[in-house]
């Protein structure tokens, strides 16, 4: 009698183990969620990879570019669209038209925080559209944005 018990409790847990053993992989393509300490940003239409270099244009799709944002001062929050990336220096991956514009419109925000009570949190933002040729980068500043072509 206590046979069917085991054998339905070990054919749960196998089904339990194949049902999670792919959790730990997002899938790929628009709208995938990202894999907290993977940035594999060459498979999202936005990504970053906090403090490294821009990705290898290898990994980069064909409709895809690279943008580095920087801040000055280093550390500034930064968010393109509704996604934090982290703080500057970061690399964003945006989706390009064959001409090297921007294939939709991109808002690039940069947050510095006040360090001190006699100053103030400051955001600064730069919006692009498909009229706006995609920087190499961009580099924000309490004051304002710069944009340098590639």
């Amino acid at each position: 009698m206590k046979r069917p018990w085991f054998c339905l409790g070990f054919v749960a847990a196998s089904a339990a183990g194949v049902l999670f053993a792919g959790c730990a992989t997002a899938p790929s393509g628009k709208g995938a969620a990202p894999v907290p300490g993977s940035p594999s940003p060459a498979r999202r239409e936005v990504g970053a990879s906090a403090g490294k270099s821009a990705p290898a244009s290898s990994l980069l799709r064909a409709d895809q570019l690279a943008v580095r944002i920087e801040s000055i001062p280093v550390g500034a929050l930064i968010v393109v669209g509704e996604q934090v990336l982290g703080r500057a220096p970061v690399t964003a991956v945006v989706s390009a038209t064959p001409q090297g514009f921007f294939a939709g419109t991109v808002t690039v925000r940069a947050r510095f925080l006040a360090t001190d009570a006699q100053h103030e949190s400051v955001s600064v933002q730069q919006e692009f559209t498909h009229l706006d040729r995609i920087p190499a980068s961009v580099v924000f500043g309490p004051d304002g944005a710069r944009r340098i072509a590639r």
